[in-house]
């Protein structure tokens, strides 16, 4: 870690790499964003490649890899990793399995998809624990925790897919489930499907047919791969099947119970 600037840690079924985005903070000019050098992309590259596949890969980095356009909107001094677009790519080529990158630096919440082919890496940007957060951000995020699950059976079928639970810190109430409107990121977020909205709209108002509604987990066993897509493309599949196919999704606690028929 200290000398090459990442280590590895890993079981049957995981790997976990560990980079070291701040090593070269001891210049003066480095200090204000994260680096991974080329040498450090062609050594990780190297050892990676001499390794047995794992079905769950994870970087940890503590930067971000690549630009976070909602967090660039509101801190001007927002930078990302020197570099980072290329250890995307070496991570996306599909040649070192999927990966999921977990980074902190600016405590708000997010997840997305980085650019690059079909396989190219989850990107979750985490909120923090304990920080004291900045002005920009506190209507915006709340310090939180989090676990991720990441459920094998499912990895084998659909790719590296899972949900990330998380908590917001109350004053006066301790750890309790967010709303997701002022925390950055609710209480459970899936990840992993990357089918396009609007065909899923599309097969959705299939399965309705011409029923009046159905149980939202029905429609689920039908199509595995709608329990891990992202809120963003939840609500463009809820936009779609509103505006073309005259359907409502109907939730329930944050998440969908039902697709049924406007009235």
């Amino acid at each position: 870690y200290w000398s090459s600037y990442f280590c590895i840690s890993e079981n049957a079924h995981c790997r976990i790499v560990s980079v070291n985005s701040s090593a070269f903070h001891w210049l003066e000019a480095e200090r204000n964003h994260g680096r991974v050098s080329r040498s450090t992309l062609e050594w990780l590259s190297t050892t990676l490649a001499c390794r047995d596949a794992k079905p769950i890969n994870v970087l940890l980095c503590h930067h971000h890899p690549h630009l976070h356009s909602e967090l660039a909107k509101i801190d001007t001094s927002y930078e990302v990793m020197r570099d980072g677009d290329r250890l995307i790519d070496l991570l996306g080529d599909g040649n070192l399995g999927q990966w999921l990158i977990v980074h902190g630096h600016k405590h708000f919440p997010n997840i997305a998809y980085s650019a690059g082919r079909a396989q190219s890496p989850v990107v979750f940007s985490c909120g923090s624990f304990s920080a004291r957060l900045y002005r920009e951000l506190q209507t915006r995020a709340r310090n939180q925790f989090y676990i991720i699950e990441i459920p094998l059976t499912k990895v084998e079928e659909l790719g590296l897919v899972g949900k990330i639970r998380a908590w917001d810190w109350s004053v006066g109430k301790g750890w309790i489930r967010p709303d997701g409107n002022s925390s950055g990121l609710a209480s459970l977020t899936p990840f992993g499907s990357k089918e396009n909205p609007f065909s899923l709209a599309s097969r959705l108002s299939e399965l309705l047919g011409k029923t009046p509604f159905i149980p939202w987990p029905e429609l689920v066993a039908k199509i595995p791969s709608l329990e891990f897509v992202l809120p963003a493309d939840l609500h463009a599949i809820e936009r779609a099947l509103k505006e073309k196919y005259r359907l409502s999704i109907n939730w329930q606690d944050g998440r969908p119970y039902e697709l049924g028929r406007m009235s």
